[in-house]
């Protein structure tokens, strides 16, 4: 009888047994320009089984990358080429709170940052950096006032103006 070697593993069974979370996290880390070099050692497959326990804790390939510049200050030895990128870090994750995402609080900083700029853009009341304008004829003393963008404090703005006016300048506001 001959005997035959063993058939190599389907790429489609592994494909179906990864963690879809693990295996989606690892293609947008993996595409990300500022994920190290080392890790395209390995393909998305691979990275799969370690990262389906962060995915299922909603990270982003930021959180994994700010997770690796966290261990590495925190004088943790990081080598530029890994023996064993995976092993590595799982061994960064394993010594994480998988609830406290390292780079929620930089999201979370630059959506609120591009929510003032895009008010600041669409308020008529306000200059490019959010502070109140009086209008041309206003008199009173310099006021720096921020804006929040309602109209209550539009309204509260308007009738300080025309109390600040000098009176001869009322019946013209």
């Amino acid at each position: 009888m001959e005997k035959r070697a063993p058939a190599a593993p389907s790429n489609t069974k592994n494909r179906l047994a990864a963690d879809p979370d693990g295996l989606r996290l690892a293609r947008t880390w993996l595409s990300d320009p500022s994920t190290p070099r080392w890790a395209h050692k390995h393909t998305d497959l691979g990275w799969a089984r370690v990262l389906a326990k962060p995915a299922k804790y909603g990270w982003c390939s930021r959180d994994l990358n700010q997770a690796l510049r966290d261990w590495q200050g925190l004088g943790h030895y990081l080598p530029s080429q890994p023996h064993r990128p995976i092993g590595l870090v799982g061994r960064v994750l394993r010594t994480l709170d998988l609830n406290d995402r390292p780079a929620a609080a930089d999201i979370a900083r630059e959506a609120e940052a591009a929510e003032q700029r895009r008010q600041r853009a669409h308020c008529p009341h306000c200059d490019e950096h959010g502070w109140r304008t009086p209008p041309q004829n206003y008199t009173g003393p310099d006021l720096a006032v921020r804006c929040n963008h309602t109209e209550e404090q539009n309204a509260v703005w308007m009738q300080l103006q025309r109390s600040e006016l000098p009176p001869q300048l009322e019946g013209d506001a």
